[in-house]
């Protein structure tokens, strides 16, 4: 029983002693849930654990690129893109970013604003395998067959180990 006490005791004195705050999960923490939840296809619950990430802090750029494919996901294309456009405001030349915008704008069949940003992601980065997919998807569906090949051509060049 004297043991007990003392344990109790000394968890007691630890918690009071924390510092408020010191318990909480940093921004980092509700990355990870989000991108494991991302992953997982549970998609409210990355778009809330994210959302926590950027009350944390407010231009922290994965989060908003993280929740933007969540909303993507999820069918809700235009918050997807607000994410994305916010997260390129932070960091302007992420390849990973464009691609996923540009594939969100062709879904809402917005060609020509799905282009603009895959050629910038394939600017900033000339070997950016899905950029190429992504970039020949968007011209398959705007009937423009030889331009789709070309680039289904060089992503599968830079990734032959590729599933389209």
């Amino acid at each position: 029983m004297d043991k007990l006490f003392k344990s109790i005791s000394l968890a007691l004195i630890i918690l009071l002693l924390t510092p408020a705050g010191a318990w909480a999960e940093s921004k980092e923490d509700w990355l990870k849930k989000c991108r494991q939840n991302v992953e997982n296809f549970i998609n409210q619950d990355a778009i809330d654990d994210c959302g926590k990430a950027l009350k944390i802090d407010p231009r922290y750029a994965d989060a908003y690129y993280w929740r933007g494919i969540a909303w993507v996901r999820s069918g809700q294309y235009d918050l997807g893109i607000a994410d994305f456009t916010t997260a390129l405001a932070i960091t302007p030349d992420d390849p990973e970013t464009l691609n996923n915008r540009g594939a969100a704008y062709r879904r809402k069949k917005q060609f020509d604003l799905s282009l603009a940003d895959l050629n910038r992601a394939l600017e900033v980065d000339p070997n950016f395998f899905e950029g190429y997919m992504n970039r020949g998807t968007t011209y398959f569906n705007m009937d423009k067959n030889e331009e789709a090949i070309a680039d289904y051509s060089r992503g599968i060049e830079l990734n032959p180990n590729c599933l389209l």
